[in-house]
């Protein structure tokens, strides 16, 4: 690779997630250590609980596989100067829909699986259309507009469980039967809950890497999310970009909830995420919105997510303490941590060294030549 490419472009962009997780670990520690906790030992824990053994990996790969999801729900919008903040709800109506075709469809596993993911990606492209349209024709906020949508589909979602679709013998927990075993996605490392949906999440991020760099679509949908006023310029239809990348995403937050539903829980459960659309800004900022970069920052927020867990059974410390982390670390990089003054006049005192190197060694050669 040219080492100006690797100075000039890639270092930058490594600069700020970088530099915002090390800072927020440095935040975190002083956080544990005034609350009386031994530092080391608990990132220790955390460690162990992400990698420490077959079951600890499988945890994190189990997380991974809803956390590259959301990255890429949210990266992709974000490359084309939008915010998806409906991922949890789009999610959530799709796991409904996931967990009612698995127990009302009667078809072997080969054909009822297709359908499932399929029509889980169908709700939650429908449901994302809503806020695009909204935003194309009356310019509404897709941030305010998909922040209420989370609210309607849970609402909705929990209100026809309750009344409609709920377990027989669910006495307390809003949930669903069982889907059955055709409708159930199996495990890649039995008996842990790894479904095939990670191979489908890291070929997804390849594939929109490939889309954003290589089509005509992904080069308008960057160019919108660049600048705006200038694609408009350019004969780029504003609202078809928008369109695509809204829809695209909801489609993808969809996945989410068929995995979560039919894969990991086997039915749907009221609450079953945990946040994962929210998750999702933290994994798209950490990869600066690349697809490739999410699955590295999808397999990093989900070794944390796991290795919390044992740090909540070992130190009876809350697992919402990593969310402190967390926070942080979107803080950091909300700031643009990355691009401080002293940053940039390292980067460019190395990409000036590695120009004018050269020609000095020359002139240097010609001198002692003619001396």
């Amino acid at each position: 690779m040219n080492r100006d490419v690797v100075i000039g472009r890639i270092l930058p962009g490594l600069a700020r997630p970088v530099a915002a997780v090390a800072i927020s670990l440095a935040a975190f520690a002083l956080v544990l250590r005034l609350s009386g906790y031994d530092v080391a030992q608990v990132y220790a824990t955390l460690l162990r609980g992400a990698v420490g053994d077959p079951a600890a990996i499988a945890s994190t790969l189990r997380w991974a596989t809803s956390l590259i999801f959301a990255g890429l729900a949210v990266a992709l919008p974000l490359r084309a100067g939008l915010f998806n903040v409906g991922v949890e709800g789009q999610l959530y109506l799709a796991g409904l829909v996931a967990a009612l075709i698995g127990l009302r469809v009667d078809l072997p596993a080969l054909a009822l699986q297709p359908l499932v993911i399929v029509a889980a990606a169908i709700v939650g492209a429908l449901w994302a259309l809503i806020p695009t349209l909204l935003l194309i024709h009356t310019r509404a906020s897709e941030i305010v507009t998909t922040l209420m949508l989370n609210y309607v589909a849970i609402g909705v979602a929990d209100y026809l469980v309750n009344n409609y679709f709920r377990a027989r013998m669910s006495a307390e927990a809003v949930m669903t039967d069982r889907v059955p075993p055709a409708a159930r996605f199996p495990s890649l490392v039995p008996p842990y809950p790894v479904s095939y949906g990670l191979i489908i999440a890291v070929a997804l991020a390849l594939l929109l890497h490939l889309f954003l760099k290589r089509t005509k679509q992904g080069y308008e949908t960057r160019m919108v999310g660049l600048n705006r006023e200038f694609a408009a310029y350019g004969g780029v239809r504003i609202g078809r970009s928008w369109l695509v990348a809204m829809l695209a995403s909801g489609a993808i937050a969809g996945l989410i909830g068929a995995f979560e539903t039919n894969g990991v829980n086997g039915r749907f459960v009221s609450q079953f995420s945990p946040g994962f659309g929210f998750d999702g800004f933290l994994i798209a900022f950490l990869a600066g919105g690349s697809p490739l970069g999410v699955i590295v920052a999808g397999l990093g927020v989900a070794a944390l997510r796991a290795g919390s867990l044992s740090v909540s059974i070992e130190f009876g410390m809350p697992r919402i303490t990593i969310a402190i982390m967390q926070g942080i670390i979107i803080l950091l990089i909300s700031a643009q941590l990355g691009r401080l003054d002293f940053v940039r006049r390292v980067v460019r005192a190395f990409r000036l060294r590695s120009v004018i190197g050269p020609s000095m060694q020359v002139v240097r050669h010609e001198h002692d030549s003619q001396s």
